[in-house]
């Protein structure tokens, strides 16, 4: 049975997390998922069955959102940082996540009464696009500025999504990330909407998708198309960016309550020629 994590507690990154004002473990507040922090917000998986001011509990190894100065140069530990136990803590609680003999569709042990989502092929297609050589590289709005065009088309967003749990997954949405090319190296990154980025620029959720559900021990193909190439989203300042990165997150609302809430893609390349 794991510890509990706590205000102080080190994480994998240079920071410690925050935790409860008036429910303590050895002197210290308890760190609770979804509500505290260190550096990024933590979210989870933490315990199922044990909860602090109506927030699960946060354990070892928990997801800590990408903080601080990532991707910069030496800051690699703040993009995919966990939590980690802290060497005095006497204090622990169950997962509440117990695995089974039966087999997932990803080769792991299936969990027995929750959801586990787990991301498995992810494609563009095509994964290059062309841009018209009619257009130059002066900054949109400046005189003489004409804008790149794009052949007419769409792009698919192509992915695979496994339950590896024999309880069903109910609805949940799929959100598509554009990311800056410095970000690119430490995929899977996890983003959800609404948390304070650093990086510059700061990724766009480009397009969200909802899917309906996925059944026991479960796997469904599902896709969704990017239209319309707009010369002003495609080229971000000055001159004509060459590529653009793409990562996909599962359940970006975060509704389901998972053991392992890292449900981040490796990115996809859309190449513009």
């Amino acid at each position: 049975m794991p510890k509990v994590e706590r205000a102080g507690d080190g994480a994998t990154c240079p920071h410690s997390n925050t935790g409860s004002s008036d429910v303590f473990a050895n002197s210290a507040g308890i760190t609770r998922v979804q509500e505290d922090r260190a550096g990024g917000l933590i979210i989870g998986g933490g315990s199922q069955s044990v909860f602090v001011n109506g927030k699960r509990v946060s354990l070892p190894q928990d997801t800590i959102l990408p903080h601080h100065c990532c991707p910069s140069d030496g800051c690699s530990s703040h993009c995919n940082a966990k939590t980690k136990a802290g060497e005095d803590c006497t204090v622990f609680a169950g997962t509440g996540y117990p695995t089974t003999s039966t087999t997932g569709p990803g080769g792991d042990p299936a969990y027995e009464d929750s959801p586990e989502l787990e991301l498995g092929s992810f494609s563009l297609d095509p994964n290059s696009v062309s841009a018209n050589a009619g257009g130059n590289d002066l900054v949109p709005g400046t005189p003489g500025y004409v804008a790149h065009t794009y052949l007419s088309g769409t792009v698919q967003v192509n992915y695979t999504v496994q339950n590896n749990s024999l309880v069903a997954a109910p609805s949940f949405e799929v959100g598509l990330w554009e990311i800056d090319k410095s970000l690119a190296p430490y995929a899977p990154i996890v983003l959800i909407p609404g948390e304070q980025y650093f990086y510059t620029p700061t990724p766009i959720l480009v397009a969200t998708g909802l899917v309906g559900g996925i059944s026991p021990l479960g796997s469904t193909m599902l896709s969704f198309t990017l239209e319309n190439y707009d010369p002003n989203y495609w080229m971000i300042g000055t001159p004509l960016i060459p590529s653009h990165y793409y990562c996909l997150y599962l359940d970006l609302g975060m509704v389901i309550d998972e053991p392992n809430e890292n449900n981040a893609s490796e990115v996809a390349t859309l190449t513009i020629l």
